[in-house]
């Protein structure tokens, strides 16, 4: 793709986002932040499936789409189901400590991959698939044999 092209997405991906965002908070207030977060986590499985099998413009295209649906929206129903935990008197502490936890995430999380991925003969997202997909039982005959076939 060219850059024209992933500029576009990321314009779609937000006009997406900011109606579903809004739906999602109309949601939760409607039934449930509950309810709404797990009709979110829902759709993530759904997009997360999209992704493994989406190829071509048409699948970039519906990955955005998707992914417009659940990002703002998941983000904004956990940080307000977040707020209503926190004690009004520690807010700025807690919100804080969420924040200083999230960029530290962020600069360990990929170095961590990286670490078990130099580690192994095979990239680490496969064996994370493969446990997902076949519950950590290597333990049968053929499993690793029908992993391999699988993400082929």
């Amino acid at each position: 793709m060219e850059v024209q092209e992933i500029l576009l997405l990321s314009l779609l991906l937000q006009f997406v986002a900011i109606p579903a965002t809004i739906f999602f908070g109309w949601l939760g207030g409607r039934w449930s932040q509950r309810g709404a977060i797990n009709v979110a986590l829902v759709l993530w499985i759904g997009v997360l499936m999209l992704m493994a099998g989406a190829e071509g413009r048409q699948g970039a295209i519906a990955v955005t789409l998707a992914l417009g649906v659940v990002l703002g929206s998941t983000q904004s129903l956990l940080r307000s189901l977040f707020a209503g935990m926190v004690p009004v008197d520690r807010t700025s502490e807690c919100f804080g400590f969420h924040t200083l936890v999230g960029r530290a995430s962020a600069a360990l999380g990929p170095l961590a991959f990286g670490v078990v991925s130099a580690g192994h003969r095979k990239p680490a997202h496969r064996d994370g698939v493969d446990c997902l997909l076949l519950h950590c039982r290597r333990d049968r005959p053929g499993v690793r044999e029908t992993a391999a076939a699988v993400m082929v």
